[in-house]
């Protein structure tokens, strides 16, 4: 799960409900340690090391993903980039991902 700030702040953050599904499923708890939290920013980073989880720091030289990125500006673009690279090398090393999409405050239709 790619996090930032956003994902865990607050005090019942998306990171936290993201988590809950593990707790409250049937077993699934013992999921939870093969879950690996990419962390684009120290906040998120010291969230996901607090609750004991496998986390690792994303970073990209001169891009600051703890704020918001304006959709196709040229920081989105290298922070989406930067992400595609980071899961090909996970591809590359015999691991696999899903890709989920979180999106928030969608209403059905």
């Amino acid at each position: 799960m790619v996090v930032n700030e956003a994902y865990v702040e607050g005090d019942k953050s998306m990171l936290d409900l993201f988590l809950d599904g593990f707790w409250l499923g049937e077993g699934t708890q013992g999921l939870v340690n093969h879950i690996l939290i990419v962390a684009t920013d120290p906040v998120s980073y010291n969230r996901g090391k607090f609750l004991r989880l496998h986390c690792y720091r994303l970073e990209t030289e001169g891009v600051d993903f703890a704020e918001e990125k304006m959709y196709m500006s040229e920081d989105y673009l290298k922070m989406v980039w930067r992400k595609i690279q980071f899961l090909g090398n996970v591809l590359k090393r015999g691991y696999n991902f899903i890709f989920t999409v979180c999106l928030i405050g969608c209403k059905e239709t």
